[in-house]
């Protein structure tokens, strides 16, 4: 399965390693990576491309939500 999520995360430099640390554990394929300042100072928009196992969607969705750092994801 193929999906692209696009965060609005706290502009903190450990914040990439918490998202990946959460990718790593469901097996997930980052295929493309995008980061960005927001409009709002502080924070940023960090878009990638995946591949996963489908099994796998509902999970990741919810553990990067749970992330203190994540203050909006959308998956397209």
């Amino acid at each position: 399965m193929n999906q692209t999520f696009t965060l609005v995360v706290n502009d903190q430099p450990d914040v990439l390693l918490r998202i990946i640390g959460v990718l790593t554990r469901y097996n997930v394929c980052i295929r493309s990576f995008s980061h960005a300042p927001a409009e709002e100072e502080g924070t940023a928009i960090m878009t990638f491309s995946a591949s996963f196992e489908e099994k796998w969607y509902d999970l990741v969705l919810k553990q990067l939500v749970k992330l203190i750092d994540v203050i909006e994801l959308k998956a397209t």
